[in-house]
């Protein structure tokens, strides 16, 4: 017998949030979290894979793309799972080299990234599972250089 909780935690759509740079990560992370998400983080491709293997349920992935070994977590999570994946792309305009559908990856979005853009694709992609949280007021903004510092 499961309690009311376990139940409600099982509902909740996993994300897993493979991002190289930690505030980034940890922001993305604790937004999604806030407004019901399920949340796993990535710091590199690596750690990103053994989440993908142990997660078969897996509802989305954000997928750095400037974090080495992108490929074969995006791969990874092709073969295993049926999640949306969502490229995060930044420094090296990906988009512009590789036709990312191809890949598996249903959109990507530039850093810094808008949380409400984000959470709309995660919502558009998986309407009847994702909760509907708070509405983000200030629209805070995801960038790689502010974990530099």
């Amino acid at each position: 017998m499961m309690n009311q909780s376990t139940e409600k935690a099982r509902d909740l759509l996993s994300v897993i949030v493979a991002e190289k740079y930690p505030l980034a990560r940890a922001t993305l992370a604790a937004l999604l979290s806030h407004d019901g998400y399920r949340i796993f983080q990535a710091e590199n491709a690596k750690s990103a894979v053994a989440l993908v293997e142990a997660h078969p349920d897996l509802g989305v992935l954000l997928a750095d793309l400037d974090m080495m070994g992108w490929r074969s977590v995006v791969s990874q999570t092709v073969k295993r799972t049926g999640a949306t994946i969502i490229a995060m792309e930044g420094v090296h305009p990906y988009s512009k080299l590789y036709d990312l559908r191809e890949r598996g990856v249903s959109a990507c979005v530039q850093k810094p990234i808008l949380y409400s853009e984000l959470l709309d694709l995660i919502r558009d992609r998986e309407p009847w599972r994702a909760p509907r949280g708070r509405t983000a007021e200030a629209e805070p903004a995801l960038s790689p250089t502010a974990s530099a510092r």
